[in-house]
């Protein structure tokens, strides 16, 4: 989605005293000075320890909307927006989302295998109901990776993987409510962390 100021309800707003921070190509070069009082001189049998990490390297930020920010720095959502990513462009809603999955679908090779990428923190929002029934109905096996389940560890505090099963457990059965999608298989995963 654009990046906007307008309305705090649709994808891609940013505040405009956040905005106001980055270049006008959404970036800003951040640097972290070490701690401590520089000298001219060091005293003799003073050991200089020097440190050699990147830590005190540039760092380049990019403009993120606030909804992102939120998920990366908090783990959390405050407001709802409206509708899925796939349902926009440029600003516009869609007339028939059906029709843009119908394209995909169509332009998908035979035996090919679908990898629906679903964030487990808007679960509902990333998963493309429309998308299921175009691949039921070319027959192709959907895998569900859950991404973003690094943030629910932490959560689980006694038996992980007892955690993890019953996780793919309730994603199995979320995605059975919405338009009785079956998916061949669930993967728990995490783009960070690498889990």
């Amino acid at each position: 989605a654009w990046l906007h100021s307008n309305n705090p309800e649709e994808h891609g707003y940013v505040p405009e005293e956040a905005r106001e921070r980055f270049s006008l190509t959404g970036r800003r070069k951040d640097s972290s000075a070490p701690r401590g009082v520089p000298v001219e001189t060091v005293p003799d049998g003073v050991e200089v320890m020097r440190d050699s990490s990147l830590k005190y390297k540039d760092k380049t930020r990019l403009l993120v909307c606030q909804r992102c920010y939120k998920l990366q720095h908090y783990h959390k959502l405050d407001t709802f927006v409206k509708g899925g990513f796939y349902r926009m462009e440029g600003g516009r809603d869609w007339e028939h989302e059906a029709e843009i999955v119908e394209k995909i679908v169509r332009r998908m090779r035979k035996g090919s295998v679908v990898l629906m990428i679903v964030d487990i923190l808007d679960f509902e929002s990333s998963l493309v109901p429309e998308l299921f029934d175009g691949c039921r109905n070319r027959k192709f096996p959907v895998i569900i990776i859950v991404n973003k389940v690094d943030c629910l560890l932490d959560t689980m505090k006694t038996d992980k993987e007892k955690g993890l099963a019953r996780l793919k457990v309730w994603v199995r059965r979320m995605s059975r409510q919405i338009r009785n999608v079956h998916a061949n298989d669930v993967i728990l995963a995490s783009s960070q962390s690498g889990f």
